[in-house]
């Protein structure tokens, strides 16, 4: 007990570097993940317009193998929540871990080499899923290889964020430090067991189906869920001015999040055991519970600056991630499951969780940090803001479409007396609705990579000046 007493002594009397060193430490990880996020972003708006363009024009991309709807979607997709998402989670977590922590960032090289790693991963797996690589699993369609690399750079990353924080000299864990924390062991854990259940030597039969499920499921919900509700506890205080309302509520959010949320994902009409799909089912219910508890958290600190355009990302967040709760109820219900199981609903419930929750928050901590990280201030600052009211219309846009003709189209395909082509034409339009959205989620995505790529020329300018003026004083010194 002494030993632990001194080394927390020694913790808290060290004294705790300046946020500019705590910046320049996260700077080459950070940078190399959020710019590669941006690249990424682009490339799977595109690609996800591209998917949508089959169903205006099935002839289009008959004759093209690489661009056929099959390939195409699982690719937008990966590059979505591999490409973007999870290097946008990591370079928060990092920079979160050492501000919070007061500390720099530790394992520095280990983390560069992380996030190269992580775009060398995400590289492969979607290149093997244009050839044909797929693995068939939606969710997990990523190559083995690709994951394994994932596998790899997660490893290296969360090695990097952990060591971070057990060196913070900040003793008290804030609440946000608890959602990385977790979500840091989180993902290599699920990742990990897909790639062993679903590899070259998969389990037997209907197991697959539930590895799958419970795989995507703890992905989007859980891993992006503790990645984007840790940020969101930090930024929103923060850039309100205010402190966090209720700990107690942070923790309540976390152990619903982490425990009913890693149970759900299995279908009512899954060819699986009757008790797999009810537990899934109740499961699902109970994380109406992490929404309500994060909402009234929030209810007193969502009064955001204005001044901070990028503030209005996590404030718009929010909803999003209730109404992507409640999507997941209203499919697991088992009398609208059979309604709204195989139609386009799952892809709203989708749009709601990814693009309108967690990537509103990944771009909001991104136009936030990168500029400290880089220390130079945005290009073109008015981007920001034009970028929010793209991505966020277009999340609503296609989040709207998809649930509004998911329902028109559970309801005819249940009644006998519609003929299935007829039921498969009710769609086009939502699909069409959607694809505006699609195009002003593109547009944004093209603002921030723009905006991305002249901050990082102008931090090149900037680092050649200040080696010219080293050199010029350098040599100024010699000469006297």
């Amino acid at each position: 007990m002494s030993r632990m007493s001194d080394s927390s002594l020694i913790h808290q009397s060290s004294p705790a570097p300046s946020p500019g060193e705590i910046d320049a430490s996260c700077r080459g990880p950070v940078m190399a993940l959020f710019s590669g996020a941006a690249v990424w972003l682009v490339v799977s708006a595109i690609a996800a317009m591209l998917a949508s363009m089959s169903f205006h024009n099935p002839a289009m991309f008959s004759d093209n193998a690489v661009l056929s709807y099959g390939r195409i979607l699982p690719f937008a997709r990966t590059a979505l929540l591999y490409g973007f998402c999870l290097p946008a989670a990591y370079g928060i977590a990092c920079w979160l871990a050492a501000r919070l922590g007061r500390t720099t960032l530790a394992a520095e090289a280990a983390a560069t080499n992380g996030a190269i790693l992580w775009n060398v991963g995400v590289l492969i797996g979607a290149v093997g899923i244009l050839c044909g690589g797929s693995t068939g699993h939606e969710g997990f369609e990523i190559p083995r290889a690709g994951a394994v690399t994932l596998l790899a750079a997660s490893l290296l990353l969360g090695y990097a964020g952990l060591v971070t924080i057990h060196r913070r000299t900040q003793r008290e864990l804030y609440p946000s430090l608890w959602f990385i924390i977790i979500g840091l062991l989180w993902f290599p854990w699920i990742l990990s067991t897909a790639v062993i259940s679903l590899g070259p030597e998969p389990v037997r039969g209907v197991t697959q189906v539930a590895i799958q499920s419970w795989y995507a499921s703890n992905l989007q919900l859980v891993v992006l869920g503790l990645f984007g509700l840790g940020a969101l506890f930090y930024f929103v205080p923060k850039l309100a001015g205010k402190d966090l309302y209720s700990k107690h509520l942070a923790f309540l959010a976390l152990v619903t999040l982490t425990f009913f949320g890693s149970w759900t994902g299995q279908s009512t009409t899954a060819p699986l055991p009757a008790w797999v799909g009810t537990i899934s089912a109740v499961a699902t219910l109970m994380t109406v519970v992490t929404a309500f508890a994060v909402i009234e958290n929030l209810r007193t600190t969502c009064c955001i600056n204005a001044a901070e355009p990028e503030a209005r990302f996590f404030s718009f967040s929010t909803p999003f991630f209730l109404i992507a709760l409640v999507f997941a109820v209203l499919l697991v219900v088992p009398a609208l499951d059979q309604r709204l199981g195989l139609t386009l609903f799952r892809a709203a419930q989708f749009q709601a969780l990814v693009p309108g929750f967690f990537c509103l928050i990944a771009l909001g901590g991104i136009y936030h940090i990168l500029p400290k990280v880089a220390d130079v201030p945005w290009p073109v600052a008015k981007f920001i803001r034009a970028h929010l009211w793209l991505a966020s219309i277009g999340a609503v846009i296609v989040t709207v479409a998809y649930a509004l003709g998911g329902w028109r189209q559970g309801g005819q395909l249940a009644d006998a007396s519609v003929k299935f082509t007829d039921a498969a034409k009710s769609v086009l339009m939502p699909i069409r609705m959607a694809s505006l959205g699609e195009t002003l989620w593109t547009l944004g995505a093209l603002l921030l990579l723009t905006n991305v790529s002249l901050l990082a020329v102008k931090r090149a300018k900037a680092c050649m000046k200040c080696c010219e003026n080293e050199t010029a004083a350098s040599g100024a010194e010699v000469k006297a």
